[in-house]
């Protein structure tokens, strides 16, 4: 199944959100990913059955359209200017001081995936809600790194209309 498959994480990009919705277009490449920490989920939408007295099963399924996606991954570059891009705090020197009260970021976020079959895919998401946080254990063979879950949000256009969450190619 030559080009059908997607197959594990070779770049993670992320930056300022596009305008009227669109994907940001200055996009910095996140480094040392964790091995088998990226996960993307599409979770199915929400449906309810309609049941009718006479009839034993669900003749339909209502449902309200809304499906939800996230994604997440683990890099172990924990320096303070990356700690400054995905919590909210400032950098001074080597020194990162988070902000006294937490804000909540937005990114783009794009995926591209190994080749397999002479073919990657690629996963924009044109507005994600970024969420970090620190993990680590301290001993000789234990490492630190930062967990950052994309909430995947709606994208609205110049006039406030939605968009699509995220755009998935082949490429």
């Amino acid at each position: 199944m030559p080009g059908r498959i997607a197959v594990g994480c070779k770049t993670i990009k992320y930056g300022t959100c596009g305008t009227n919705g669109t994907m940001g277009t200055t996009l910095s490449t996140v480094g040392l990913i964790v091995p088998d920490s990226v996960i993307f989920n599409l979770a199915e939408p929400d449906s309810e059955p309609v049941l009718c007295e006479d009839v034993s099963g669900a003749v339909s399924y209502l449902t309200d359209g809304t499906q939800i996606a996230s994604f997440e991954w683990e890099q172990r570059d924990i320096s303070p200017a990356t700690l400054a891009k995905f919590i909210s705090g400032t950098t001074t020197g080597e020194v990162f001081t988070p902000d006294v009260a937490v804000t909540i970021k937005e990114a783009s976020v794009e995926l591209t995936t190994l080749v397999h079959g002479g073919k990657s895919f690629k996963f924009e998401f044109p507005r994600t809600i970024l969420k970090a946080s620190i993990a680590g254990e301290a001993k000789k063979k234990g490492t630190f790194r930062m967990k950052i879950k994309c909430d995947v949000a709606v994208p609205f256009d110049g006039s406030g209309n939605p968009l699509a969450q995220y755009k998935i190619s082949r490429v």
